[in-house]
Order: structure tokens, then C-alpha cells, then sequence
């Protein structure tokens, strides 16, 4: 840092499982402000879920891990019916003795950053709901609303005919998750992705009048994408936010993009395939969560058959979506206005036209 000159760091996420508090660190000891922009929203829950079926984890398993349960409680937390850890016990030791523990080593983004932009207003309810100072929550809006604003603002007969769809029909956008059956994830009514790609996107594509769009995650490898060719989605790789103004029906799997949904007005299924139970959108009327495949294909039924339930779900929605994202186009301007007011060298070091997305 000190050879760069940096007058700025700027994080995507401050995880108490990875080496970013010591980047943050060391930029507090030069005087370097620092700033985290969230690419996604989470609690305690999720790490905990995570970290449950793997005996790495547990606070029992072996001395490290008894230490640290012992000594740093601040790093265990009791998970339906065991105590886990947050970092495997001999690098929560280290993080302790080096003085790198975060103030809240279960919540993400429990920083010692200057500033923490956050994306809505729902957003700062979130991480004040989970004990983040407000002193560091600088509301922005996120560059993901800014591509739902140009997105919403253009041509939805142009965009939908590249699909070959008219300005009649309605559209399912689902954000297709990748393989995580990996994992040991117990109670799947899966024993494989290709089994759940197959049941899956048949659901969707059983609803007469209706199309459907298929985003893949980023994280899906080319030989899952071609099941969904294979399956005959209709695939697209183009950014989920611009493909989000296009549907009236969002279909996700615990996926930080429903937020994007949510502030557009969209109802959202989001479909728990893997059973992590995440509770980040339970408190939202319009994300309409499934378990099981019956409920999933019946949610799905439901919303495409019978109008006055589309009509009420999609109302909720929109009463929902100003606090959910800031779409106006004027986010990226928001994010370079606080870069420009953290940095310590001048004018900022960071380009205005290279931090806006490319149109």
C-alpha cells in the first residue's frame, strides 16, 4: 500500500473467515481509509448452516476447537442442536492472538473499515438489525441498480423479441443455482443436479401462456449449463439485473439477486432446493418461499393460473420496492461521491467512467 500510494481500499466484503480484516487493518495503521461494498446479504444463520454437518466445525472435535469454545466464546454459536465454530479453532486462535478478530466474527461485514455503502434502506435495517454501527452505513445504492434502471427505462418489446417472445406473453426469469448437492446437505430430495435441473425446469416450463428465461449462476460449470440446453431452456448470458425488468415472476434459489426483484416489484419464488433455510427475505410479503418439490411446482401453479393471486402478490411487491434498491441511475455517482469523500490524496484515484457499467 505504502508503495502504491493507495489513497483508497476498497473490499467487497469483510469475512471473518478470510484474510480481509488484515487488509483493513493494515490500512488503519497507514491512515488509509477503507471501504466495503457488499455483493451480497447475509446473518449469523448462514456460516452457521454452512458449518453444521462438517465436523471441522465443531466445537468439539478436536483441542483447537475446545479452545476456542472455552476462551473466545465471541467465535462459537449454538446451531439447532450443536455448537460450531466460525473459523476452524487453530486460525480463530491466530486471528485472536494477532488481533485480527472482527467485532462480530458471525455477521459478514462486521468491519473495522471507515464506511460500509449499502445498497437500500432495507438494507441498513439489515445490518443494524445485526449490530453494525450506523456511523459506517453509508447508503448508496449498488451498480447492479443502476443496470436495472437503464434496463427498465428500455425497450421491453426489443429486448423480449431477441427470445423470440412477443409484448403479450408473460415471463418466468429464473436465476438457475449451481450444483451444491457436493455439499453435505442433509433432507435433498435430490440424490443429483442432473435429477434436479430435469425436475426443475420442468415445473417451470408447464405453465401454458407463460416463457420462461433461464440465467445460470456464475459459479455453474459448462457441462451443468448445457442440462439446461439439453432440458430446452431458453438460456440467456446476460447480466441477471437486466434481464430482471422482463419478468413478472422471479424464480431464485437463496440468492442475493431476489433483492433486485424485490426493487423492481417482481414476486419472487425462492426456492430453498438445498435446505439452508435462510431467513434474509422471510420478512418480505412478496418472496414466497418453497421446500419441497410439491410446493415449489404448486407456488409455481398457482401464480401462473390464477390472476387475482398474481395481481395481489405483484401489488405487494410494489409497495415493497423503493425500500429495496435505489433505482434512479444514480448509484454509481453515489459510490464515486463517497469514494471521493474517504479519500485522503486529492481528487480520487478511481475513474468515474471506469467504476460506471458499461452500457
Amino acid at each position: 500500500m505504502s508503495a502504491l500510494d493507495v489513497v483508497l481500499v476498497v473490499l467487497f466484503e469483510d469475512n471473518s473467515e478470510t484474510e480481509t480484516v488484515i487488509w483493513i487493518d493494515a490500512a488503519n495503521v497507514l491512515g488509509i481509509p477503507s471501504v466495503v461494498i457488499p455483493f451480497t446479504i447475509a446473518d449469523a444463520t448462514e456460516p452457521a448452516e454452512s458449518h453444521y454437518p462438517d465436523p471441522l466445525f465443531h466445537a468439539h472435535t478436536n483441542k483447537y476447537n475446545e479452545f476456542v469454545a472455552a476462551n473466545y466464546p465471541r467465535w462459537v454459536m449454538r446451531h439447532k442442536d450443536r455448537d460450531v465454530v466460525r473459523r476452524i479453532g487453530i486460525a480463530a486462535i491466530a486471528a485472536e492472538w494477532l488481533g485480527l478478530t472482527p467485532p462480530l466474527p458471525w455477521i459478514l461485514n462486521s468491519t473495522r473499515a471507515t464506511a460500509v455503502a449499502i445498497e437500500s434502506d432495507a438494507g441498513m435495517e439489515h445490518y443494524r438489525r445485526l449490530g453494525l454501527p450506523n456511523s459506517k452505513l453509508i447508503k448508496t445504492g449498488s451498480l447492479a441498480d443502476d443496470v436495472l434502471f437503464r434496463s427498465r427505462v428500455g425497450d421491453r418489446l426489443e429486448a423480449l423479441a431477441q427470445f423470440g417472445f412477443s409484448a403479450a406473453d408473460r415471463v418466468i426469469l429464473c436465476a438457475f443455482p449451481p450444483n451444491q448437492l457436493t455439499a453435505i446437505r442433509p433432507n435433498v430430495e435430490f440424490t443429483n443436479y442432473a435429477e434436479l435441473v430435469e425436475f426443475w425446469i420442468r415445473a417451470l416450463s408447464s405453465h401454458p401462456g407463460w416463457r420462461v428465461i433461464v440465467r445460470p449462476h456464475p459459479f455453474m460449470v459448462e457441462t451443468d449449463v448445457k442440462l439446461l440446453y439439453a432440458r430446452g431452456a431458453i438460456v440467456s448470458m446476460e447480466h441477471t439485473a437486466s434481464l430482471v425488468p422482463l419478468c413478472d415472476v422471479y424464480v431464485a434459489s437463496v440468492s442475493s439477486t431476489i433483492r433486485w426483484a424485490i426493487g423492481m416489484g417482481k414476486p419472487v419464488v425462492n426456492y430453498d432446493v438445498f435446505g439452508y433455510n435462510y431467513s434474509d427475505f422471510d420478512r418480505v410479503p412478496s418472496v414466497i418461499k418453497a421446500t419441497t418439490k410439491q410446493a415449489f411446482a404448486s407456488t409455481l401453479a398457482r401464480l401462473t393460473s390464477d390472476a387475482a393471486y398474481l395481481s395481489e402478490i405483484t401489488a405487494a411487491a410494489q409497495r415493497e420496492a423503493a425500500r429495496w434498491a435505489e433505482i434512479d441511475g444514480g448509484s454509481g455517482e453515489r459510490i464515486i461521491g463517497l469514494f471521493d469523500s474517504l479519500s485522503t490524496g486529492g481528487p480520487s484515484a478511481f475513474s468515474a467512467q471506469r467504476l460506471r457499467p458499461s452500457s
